[in-house]
């Protein structure tokens, strides 16, 4: 009937304008003194949570003690020749794990300002109707509650499975035979260097 059809275009004008908020489309006009959102959403990704990753130090939190104590408890009465594989997961994983704190911040952060959009969009004509706007708008936040509990469990599994297994074989891992490599290499090249200049010397002097 008429009602249900008018209330079905409320409803789809409310999800329009609230898609259209975070594509930067807002239907009140634009705000030029903070950032509002698609665009707040995008900044909290690329520069409040990307900087907080980036600025984090790999040896923080880990001191050279605990280091040692670590290799000294994977290897027992054995003095190791290379690091121990338990002892580096094990460090590493307490490492990953710091990375726990700011996702879940950066969650806190994006569930705001979808809660804040969720107050102050209005759809075609919806602001006519208060008592439906308000229902609306509750809703929407009951929905944005709802969905938050899963996306904090999806994070926490992300880091998990992260601390789950340490990928050594990753092209940016600098592993024992490449360490090896690398230090063969350099004396192979100080040696090649030296020859050369030798030779060079001892051509000029003839």
């Amino acid at each position: 009937n008429f009602g249900t059809r008018a209330l079905l275009a409320q409803l789809t004008g409310y999800a329009s304008s609230y898609a259209d908020a975070i594509d930067g489309r807002p239907s009140a006009p634009l705000a030029t003194t903070e950032l509002a959102g698609g665009a707040r959403i995008s900044y909290i990704f690329h520069e409040r949570f990307g900087r907080e990753l980036g600025a984090m130090d790999a040896f923080e939190l880990l001191g050279t003690e605990e280091i040692r104590t670590a290799l000294r408890n994977a290897t027992g009465h054995r003095t190791p020749l290379f690091i121990p594989e338990a002892a580096f997961e094990l460090l590493v994983r307490k490492q990953i794990h710091r990375f726990l704190r700011p996702s879940l911040a950066c969650v806190d952060m994006v569930y705001d300002e979808l809660t804040r959009l969720a107050e102050f969009v209005e759809g075609n004509e919806l602001a006519r109707f208060p008592k439906l706007r308000r229902a609306v708008s509750d809703a929407t936040l009951k929905l944005l509650r709802e969905r938050k509990k899963p996306t904090i469990e999806m994070v926490h599994s992300l880091v998990e499975m992260e601390m789950s297994y340490v990928n050594t074989y990753h092209p940016d891992f600098v592993g024992g035979r490449k360490a090896i490599g690398a230090i063969f290499g350099f004396h192979r090249t100080v040696a090649v260097r030296t020859c050369g200049a030798v030779r060079g010397l001892a051509q000029s002097g003839q």
